[in-house]
């Protein structure tokens, strides 16, 4: 059944994806994976973050309002949360094709989600401009200064999306993705980050900026000590915990003691 919605998404894209949610439903343990699947296929037909062409990013609007169809009035909760992950994951694929970082996505998309566009944003500058030496304010004012330019790019018909039979999703072996809530961690706000983990999120778009910065630069494995420092001192609540939290995690996750078959003592 997993691999039945793999096939049924990649060859009918988004008008396979509701009879493939049922098919994901009917397949026990491998549910939860399955459906993250779903979101991320249709999510690989995101355009490039500089694409000026409007038409291209009404397909992407498309795609969200099929799984909003097919979770409205079924779970209405989990509906939520899988266009959070949509979204999430698109402008991760948005941003990761294309060459420089501008703001575009953010006159197309929908406002709710724009929080994606700054994590998705600054995982990229980041990735491009990460050897320069800057404090965790002037990568905030970089990212939203870059976020003010808008490209007028507008690709051929080859170039509107990626090649999503090849894509590779981030493997952060060794860097948080906090999938499990500890203590109080159930009353920080949090949404997706970049598809493939969990973040705080602000609503004052300078902070979630900033938290955007300090979660990219961790997972990116940059020198990071200055920048957790000042954002553990930093005004807004979200960003000291977000910095506290990611300062806390060790340079890789503890693995699992192998036994040595040859000595089982």
């Amino acid at each position: 059944m997993f691999a039945a919605t793999e096939v049924a998404v990649h060859k009918h894209g988004r008008e396979a994806y509701r009879a493939a949610t049922d098919l994901c439903l009917w397949s026990g343990t491998f549910a939860p994976t399955c459906l993250l699947h779903m979101a991320r296929n249709l999510a690989i037909s995101a355009p490039r973050s500089d694409n000026a062409a409007p038409d291209h990013w009404l397909e992407l609007q498309a795609s969200a309002e099929v799984i909003r169809t097919a979770w409205k009035g079924r779970d209405d909760q989990f509906l939520e949360w899988e266009l959070d992950r949509f979204w999430s994951a698109a402008l991760f694929v948005s941003y990761e094709t294309a060459e420089t970082v501008t703001g575009n996505p953010l006159d197309h998309v929908p406002e709710p989600w724009h929080h994606h566009v700054r994590a998705a944003a600054a995982w990229r500058l980041l990735q491009l401009e990460g050897g320069e030496t800057r404090t965790l304010s002037g990568w905030t004012a970089r990212l939203e200064e870059v976020l003010d330019t808008r490209s007028t790019w507008v690709p051929s018909a080859a170039q509107a999306t990626p090649d999503g039979n090849y894509w590779t999703w981030p493997n952060w072996r060794g860097r948080p993705r906090w999938n499990r809530d500890q203590g109080e961690d159930g009353r920080v706000p949090a949404t997706y980050f970049l598809g493939r983990a969990r973040r705080p999120f602000s609503k004052d778009p300078t902070a979630d900026a900033a938290i955007c910065v300090l979660e990219s630069a961790v997972r990116q494995g940059l020198d990071v000590k200055d920048l957790l420092a000042e954002g553990q001192r930093h005004a807004a609540p979200w960003v000291r915990w977000s910095a506290k939290q990611l300062a806390g995690y060790p340079e890789k996750e503890p693995g699992k003691k192998r036994r040595d078959v040859r000595n089982p003592k």
